[in-house]
């Protein structure tokens, strides 16, 4: 089952298939570097509930929702229409978008600003389906270390950090400081889709972390560049629960080119002349201080190949340096276009 150079992989019976969805998960990390996955652990009620919280805020007041306004560098928060650039080499617009940050729910965060009173009713609900859909990334790693022949590690993993004990999940446990994690809900506004044939509301890019968890509803949008000739193919949503899954581009770089981080863009499309386009993301990434340059895995090349995110004479030695440098360039862009 693919949906054009799309793989679909199925995820019932997880623990009798381990082996053959650890190939396909390890293909398609390859190539196209973006999969759906289907039968995963997230309910569909669990998925309906999260959506209707995001519908219920963005449908606030542009004042209400403002007072809830990222501060400083914090992670989360309100991200208002047009406040983020996705594509900074291009001197493309500001995306046409608004997003609300999720860090991960632990008794050590401290709060830049309170929640909204529509998550803060739901607190503990927001809180299970970040900790699920992390346990869900992190199945998707146990299956990638699989195919990468990394060995597993001696520690005891903890439970609230999905009970895996796998070498790459030991890097991305949620129960650490650093945000090993982001959850974001995402509202594409409806608008005139021939006004905006021109426009695009999320810019090409790749992620910055490892893996992107994303869910939407039924508009689609969503594009992803391929590898083998540079072409843009649609990614629909699939009926039912399906998840998509997407390299980011610090496992591109940790992987040394094996696996592909793909660039990928939001359209407008004509059903959005009607409905606003709503996705759910959980963007991954690993520990501070995780080093980028000893995996330990037999099948990756020996030599980083030159990389579109970070420049050859770059060297990324830890997860810190990666998201500093591509942090940092994205702030000079944004910067060099005004």
């Amino acid at each position: 089952m693919t949906v054009p150079s799309i793989p679909v992989v199925d995820f019932s019976d997880f623990d009798a298939r381990r082996n053959v969805i650890a190939e396909q998960v390890f293909n398609a990390c390859k190539t196209p570097g973006l999969f759906y996955i289907i039968n995963h652990s997230l309910s569909s009620s669990q998925v309906a509930q999260a959506f209707d919280l995001s519908m219920e805020f963005f449908e606030l007041p542009a004042e209400k929702k403002a007072e809830y306004t990222k501060v400083g560098e914090s992670f989360e928060g309100y991200l208002s229409l047009y406040n983020q650039r996705s594509d900074y080499g291009n001197k493309a617009q500001p995306d046409h978008k608004e997003a609300y940050d999720f860090i991960p729910f632990r008794d050590d965060n401290n709060p830049s600003h309170p929640m909204p009173i529509t998550f803060l009713e739901h607190k503990n609900d927001i809180e299970a389906f970040s900790k699920d859909l992390h346990a869900v990334a992190l199945q998707v790693l146990e299956l990638i270390s699989m195919g990468l022949k990394l060995p597993f590690e001696q520690q005891q993993p903890s439970r609230d950090d999905g009970g895996t004990s796998d070498w790459l999940s030991q890097r991305h446990r949620y129960s650490m400081p650093k945000t090993p994690g982001v959850l974001r809900l995402q509202r594409y506004p409806r608008g005139d889709a021939e006004k905006h044939k021109d426009e695009l509301q999320a810019g090409e890019h790749t992620d910055f972390g490892t893996i992107t968890l994303l869910l939407h509803t039924d508009v689609p949008g969503l594009e992803v560049k391929l590898k083998e000739n540079g072409e843009w193919i649609s990614v629909p949503p699939l009926n039912g629960n399906a998840m998509i899954v997407n390299v980011a581009g610090m496992l591109s770089y940790w992987t040394h080119g094996l696996f592909h981080a793909p660039f990928h863009r939001v359209v407008f499309t004509p059903e959005q002349e009607k409905k606003d386009r709503y996705s759910i993301a959980y963007f991954l990434q690993p520990e501070s201080g995780v080093k980028l340059t000893d995996m330990p895995s037999p099948v990756i090349p020996k030599l980083r190949p030159a990389n579109e995110d970070v420049p050859h004479d770059i060297i990324a030695r830890t997860s810190d340096d990666y998201l500093e440098y591509r942090y940092r360039k994205s702030v000079e862009r944004q910067k060099d276009d005004h």
